[in-house]
């Protein structure tokens, strides 16, 4: 059902995206972009997805969706997330990298980052990741918090 009421979804957002192009031929307005509910409305399979471990349906789904909603920093970082968790270190980081230039703030992308660089061996960058959450959100934040866990399981095992 999901499925299906995805692919409505598609084909409604392809149709509008047409007759917007070719209004704005004919009218020489601008085509609009899309809005940032429209990301969340199309997040929606691909967090459901990631929330069942689905990892390689959903870095599909996500890459789908950064197709229609160009240049967004959560879906960058959930393609990054999702990359990450499918052992594609460096294409992971490109994503985060992309979705830090969008919003040098993004939260999610910090931390995600900042377990990415732990992956790799790098805890010197995780823990300035860590430092800028600190500065972002403080030290109760979900994302300071589980940063900080990866980076102390991290440094135990040395």
């Amino acid at each position: 059902m999901r499925r299906q009421i995805s692919a409505c979804a598609l084909i409604l957002s392809i149709s509008l995206t047409q007759v917007s192009t070719l209004y704005a031929a004919d009218t020489g307005a601008p085509t609009p972009t899309p809005t940032t509910e429209v990301a969340v409305d199309e997040l929606e399979l691909s967090r459901s997805l990631i929330t069942a471990k689905n990892y390689r349906q959903a870095l599909t789904e996500l890459k789908r969706v950064d197709r229609i909603v160009l240049n967004n920093a959560d879906v960058n970082n959930l393609l990054g997330f999702t990359s990450r968790k499918l052992g594609q270190y460096s294409q992971a980081g490109s994503y985060y990298l992309k979705a830090l230039k969008i919003d040098p703030n993004h939260l999610g992308a910090l931390e995600y980052q900042g377990e990415l660089f732990l992956l790799q061996k790098k805890v010197a960058p995780a823990k300035q990741n860590l430092a800028k959450l600190k500065r972002l959100c403080g030290t109760s934040c979900e994302e300071y918090l589980d940063l900080m866990k990866a980076i102390t399981v991290a440094t135990k095992k040395k």
